[in-house]
């Protein structure tokens, strides 16, 4: 079988991990794989190819802000990828995650409908079935109104001005009608997702199965204590927190860092360590709390959640969460507010989740856990059988047959 992967990103963050790795597992099942993204941020790899330039995309940002729509970027990056596909000839194109202005994302759905492309669309974030926002939470504004009256446009849309999510959502809509429904099926990262999914008017008709992402099992299993991890922190009792940004002055942000430090004050007698990418406003924060920074790479992200006690997720939405799976992997229970993903794709027994914004039950549920006695190599065992790369590439295989089949 013959495989085009589009995403926008290759070999960083969660999606283009999730792209290198199947790459690499489907290449080792004797498949060809190319992929085609917006960045590459790994290696020169022959199978990789970019189909956009950063002048594109910045041209087309300025654009969205001023109200143009939201999937509508660069229709010179779309061809290049049209090109692609009538250069490889893929039996199957697997859509990842495409938002922002890499692309014109609503042009390279109708031309792969109208010519009959197998294609798989798999729902990381919210925006394919949305048709605006990669994180809805409570509003379902685009299930029974059309993204209509949008108490949130601006946000949805990214638009300064002339916001328009009912134009963003008739466009997505507009653009999957023109696939036969035998030729077009989509992916969930959650069971979470596939519910909300099959709620949308925008993909009503077409088929959804779940394939949880995958991660690097070579890199992520529990790991001996770290000396030096245990020296720097200063204890061997800690709880965990990794996340993409650390801003405790949002109190609305979707990572929650305002909660974290929230339960920081309300367990004064535990110690919690910070791994993130980008850090900021952190002036007056608890004692207990230690900025870790920026993991070096993803053996330290292993040897932290392996010496932590607990990982604490605190995050507003996930669809899925890597660190929920990355933890559990390095054989670390997970505690944390419920938000969506996290809680339907999480080891039961290893696991405990709180209603959002409930500081005091989540300190609770930490204290609950924290006098467990978990055999952390069965959990570690158990996740990285759930969560490994190759689950999640024989998961697709099974998908791209399917879609082939009919």
């Amino acid at each position: 079988m013959k495989i085009l992967i589009v995403n926008w990103v290759y070999d960083w963050g969660s999606t283009g991990y999730i792209a290198r790795d199947l790459l690499r597992e489907l290449t080792k099942s004797r498949h060809q794989v190319v992929v085609a993204t917006a960045q590459n941020k790994g290696k020169d790899n022959p199978g990789v190819y970019v189909f956009t330039r950063p002048a594109e995309w910045k041209f087309y940002w300025r654009l969205h802000r001023l109200g143009f729509p939201k999937f509508m970027g660069s229709k010179v990056a779309s061809r290049r990828i049209i090109k692609l596909v009538n250069k490889e000839n893929p039996d199957v194109v697997n859509l990842h995650l495409l938002h922002g202005n890499r692309l014109d994302l609503y042009y390279l759905l109708r031309w792969l409908g109208t010519h009959n492309i197998k294609t798989v669309v798999t729902n990381h974030a919210e925006l394919y079935y949305t048709g605006n926002c990669g994180h809805a939470y409570e509003c379902m504004n685009w299930v029974d109104g059309q993204c209509k009256g949008c108490q949130n446009a601006k946000k949805a849309t990214g638009s300064f001005i002339f916001a328009n999510p009912h134009l963003n959502w008739k466009l997505m809509k507009n653009a999957f009608s023109h696939f036969k429904p035998e030729n077009l099926m989509f992916t969930a990262v959650s069971p979470w997702v596939k519910e909300r999914f099959c709620q949308s008017p925008i993909v009503k008709g077409f088929d959804c199965e779940v394939v949880l992402n995958g991660l690097d099992t070579a890199q992520f299993y529990l790991r001996e204590e770290s000396k030096e991890i245990t020296n720097r922190i200063g204890t061997t009792d800690f709880l965990l927190h990794v996340t993409a940004n650390f801003n405790p002055e949002l109190k609305d942000d979707v990572k929650g860092a305002y909660y974290l430090v929230k339960l920081a004050e309300a367990m004064p007698e535990q110690t919690l360590v910070i791994v993130a990418t980008s850090i900021s406003n952190t002036g007056n924060l608890p004692e207990n709390v230690v900025l870790w920074g920026k993991a070096k790479d993803q053996n330290e992200l292993a040897e932290l959640y392996s010496a932590a006690r607990l990982t604490v997720l605190v995050s507003r939405r996930e669809t899925y969460s890597m660190v929920v799976a990355e933890s559990l992997s390095c054989g670390t229970p997970v505690v944390g507010f419920k938000a969506g993903g996290p809680e339907t794709i999480a080891i039961p027994d290893a696991s405990l989740f709180v209603e959002q914004r409930d500081v005091e039950g989540l300190a609770k549920a930490i204290r609950m856990m924290m006098q467990k006695d978990f055999d952390r190599k069965a959990i570690s065992d158990e996740a990285r059988e759930k969560y490994s790369s190759a689950t999640m590439a024989k998961g697709y295989l099974e998908v791209y047959q399917e879609v082939l089949n009919r």
